[in-house]
């Protein structure tokens, strides 16, 4: 019992050494990136790791390790990545109900880690264009929420912005725009026609 429990230890410890150079890794291959929840994902990423390279470890295949540790690593930071992003679309959706708009969170299923998850297609927000007139705290607040979902997002999004009230349709774009939330997205501006909404699609994965 004593060399099973020394064992395990052994190779937990061999594990985490491992882990540090891949997150070392990870974190300067992604310094330019868009940023995320970094600790938890590495966090994420680093259980992973020591799971995979233990259980290579104790098997005595120890030429197997570094790989399972990345492997592992790979896992868990996949599996954080989507739940941020349901998270962060549900946070700007009731950010949105509580300004008075209607929002809601379009999800489908997907394969993440090999089980079959609810992964957010689009976020498509209907609002009063009296609402974007007088940007009240809440307005203002659900613009902080969706400026943070775009802001931590990688690139390929698409924003459209619609309403027969061109003015009105013309605040929320300025308003993410100070916000710097723009900058990596593509602007599909269609002020002048159509229902007054914003639509988010498809929602970023925060790599």
């Amino acid at each position: 019992m004593t060399f099973k429990t020394l064992s395990l230890t052994a190779a937990m410890v061999a594990a985490l050494t491992l882990a540090t150079p891949l997150t070392s890794f990870a974190q300067d291959a992604h310094a330019d990136a868009p940023r995320t929840d970094r600790t938890r994902v590495f966090k994420a990423g680093g259980l992973g790791c020591v799971g995979g390279s233990a259980l290579a470890l104790l098997t005595g295949k120890r030429d197997r390790a570094l790989a399972a540790c990345a492997a592992g690593a790979a896992v868990g930071a996949a599996t954080s990545y989507v739940q941020q992003q349901r998270e962060l679309a549900d946070e700007t959706a009731a950010a949105a109900r509580a300004a008075g708009m209607q929002a809601e969170v379009v999800t489908t299923e997907a394969v993440v880690d090999g089980e079959r998850q609810p992964v957010v297609e689009s976020l498509p927000l209907a609002y009063d264009p009296a609402d974007m007139k007088r940007l009240d705290a809440a307005t203002q607040n659900f613009f902080d929420k969706l400026a943070a979902l775009l802001n931590k997002s990688s690139n390929g999004l698409t924003v459209r912005f619609e309403g027969r009230d061109a003015a009105a349709c013309q605040v929320p774009i300025v308003e993410l725009a100070k916000r710097g939330a723009l900058a990596k997205v593509t602007v599909d501006e269609r002020c002048g026609s159509g229902e007054h909404r914003i639509v988010v699609t498809p929602v970023p994965d925060l790599r």
